[in-house]
């Protein structure tokens, strides 16, 4: 069964990047269609035997060489001059694609803020233990056990700050400004 493309809108001939209609006629749609987009063959054979075939969404080529989303709304079985067709009606949603996609990233970078605000808090309450560790470690004996122990504490702390830092920065919609600050005790 050919896929050779007969007629073309010529909305969707420019929606593509072509100057004509006349450009695609003649041409098989699978060069247009991205390979995961192609549709089954069983609902093609279905189709041209009557049956319904589902709409779905193909990504197509541009002329440019970059993807549109095309949606197909209706396929129906048709006669092109005495022989048997598709008529495929489809929408450009490119666009629409384009605007989840980013509505989707910006729920993601807020998901992100809030697990970085969270871990913030904690690592905020976590640097105050560390700081008091200090000072219990001025008052032991740097040779025991017990110093080297609190030291180790001191050191997995002192790791943790980087990817803590390196979510936090993540996390923010534009650079922050870095300010030394000397707490007060």
């Amino acid at each position: 069964m050919g896929r050779i493309i007969q007629f073309v809108n010529p909305v969707m001939a420019l929606s593509l990047g072509y100057a004509s209609p006349d450009d695609l006629c003649g041409s098989d749609m699978r060069t247009l269609l991205a390979p995961l987009s192609m549709p089954p063959g069983k609902d093609i054979a279905r189709l041209f035997a009557g049956s319904c075939c589902p709409a779905t969404s193909h990504r197509t080529r541009h002329t440019s060489g970059s993807w549109r989303a095309l949606a197909g709304g209706c396929l129906s079985a048709v006669s092109w001059q005495g022989m048997p067709a598709m008529l495929v009606t489809c929408l450009d949603v490119t666009a629409r694609h384009h605007l989840e996609t980013q509505v989707r990233q910006s729920h993601t970078m807020h998901r992100l803020g809030a697990l970085a605000g969270g871990i913030a808090h904690d690592f905020n309450i976590c640097s105050r233990l560390f700081g008091l560790h200090r000072l219990v470690m001025d008052d032991v004996p740097r040779e025991s056990l017990a110093w080297h122990r609190l030291q180790r504490v001191l050191t997995a702390g002192e790791r943790a700050k980087r990817p803590v830092r390196q979510i936090l920065t993540v996390s923010r919609q534009q650079e922050q400004e870095r300010v030394l600050y000397a707490p007060s005790y």
